[in-house]
C-alpha cells in the first residue's frame, strides 16, 4: 500500500489555516465575542482554499488522474489546514484570552460552587474549537468532492487511484 503524506502541498495548508485564523485573530481580539459570523466566515474562506488547491490540483493531473486520488489529495489538504490551524488557534487564545483556561469554578477539593455554574468563562475556548474543527472539515471536504468532480475534464474514464491499489 502506498504511504500518504500528510504534508504533500503544505502551501495550500497554510493558505487555508491561516485565512481562518486572521479572522479568529480579529474574532478574539474584538473581545466581545458577539460576531461569531467571524469564524464562519473563515469556514467559508477555508473552504475556498481548498477549491483553489483543487484546481490547481486538477490542472496538474493528467486527464486520466482518478477522482478518487484528487478527493484524497483534497482531504489530505484539509485535514493538514485543520491541524496547523488547531496549533495557532491554540497559542492566540493562551495569548489573547488566557482567563478562559483559567480555574473553572471548582474549589479546592474539585466541587463546584452554586454561584460559579452559571458563568459562562469556559465558553469561547469550546466555541473556537468546535467552529474550527467540525467546520472547517465539513467546507473542506464538500469543497474537496465537488471540485474533484467539476474540475476533471473526462469522467468517462475514471481510473482506481493509486492510494488504493496494492
Amino acid at each position: 500500500m502506498k504511504r500518504v503524506k500528510l504534508l504533500s502541498h503544505p502551501g495550500y495548508s497554510i493558505l487555508a489555516g491561516g485565512q481562518y485564523c486572521i479572522l479568529l485573530l480579529i474574532f478574539i481580539i474584538s473581545d466581545r465575542f458577539e460576531s461569531i459570523w467571524l469564524l464562519y466566515l473563515g469556514n467559508v474562506l477555508f473552504g475556498i482554499a481548498i477549491a483553489l488547491f483543487m484546481l490547481h490540483h486538477s490542472k496538474n493531473r493528467t486527464e486520466s488522474a482518478s477522482t478518487t486520488g484528487m478527493i484524497a489529495a483534497g482531504t489530505q489538504v484539509t485535514i493538514a489546514g485543520v491541524i496547523l490551524s488547531a496549533a495557532i488557534a491554540l497559542l492566540m487564545l493562551l495569548i489573547f484570552a488566557p482567563q478562559h483556561f483559567g480555574n473553572s469554578g471548582a474549589n479546592a477539593r474539585g466541587q463546584y460552587l452554586v454561584q460559579d455554574l452559571n458563568q459562562s468563562n469556559g465558553n469561547l475556548s469550546l466555541t473556537v474549537f468546535m467552529n474550527l474543527i467540525i467546520g472547517n472539515i465539513a467546507a473542506g471536504s464538500f469543497a474537496a468532492v465537488i471540485f474533484a468532480y467539476a474540475a476533471k475534464p473526462d469522467q468517462t474514464s475514471d481510473q482506481p487511484a493509486e492510494i488504493l491499489k496494492e
